[in-house]
């Protein structure tokens, strides 16, 4: 959408924010640095959005690992 977006129209946005539950890992108790970026490349592999800033929303399947 952000691609094939006219400049200055609604598609045309500056930022976005997730809604929360980003990753869930294998095991809840432990996230391996692996699917946290394989969560991330979701986001910045992407040339239009990956130099818009990401406002994440913290979810209950994301607050399961202490790091």
């Amino acid at each position: 959408m952000k691609k094939d977006a006219t400049p200055g129209s609604a598609e045309d946005f500056d930022f976005f924010t997730t809604t929360g539950d980003n990753i869930y890992p294998h095991d809840e108790k432990l996230v391996t640095e692996d699917e946290m970026r394989e969560t991330m490349n979701l986001f910045q592999d992407r040339s239009a959005i990956s130099n818009l800033p990401i406002y994440p929303v913290r979810g209950n399947h994301d607050c399961y690992f202490d790091d």
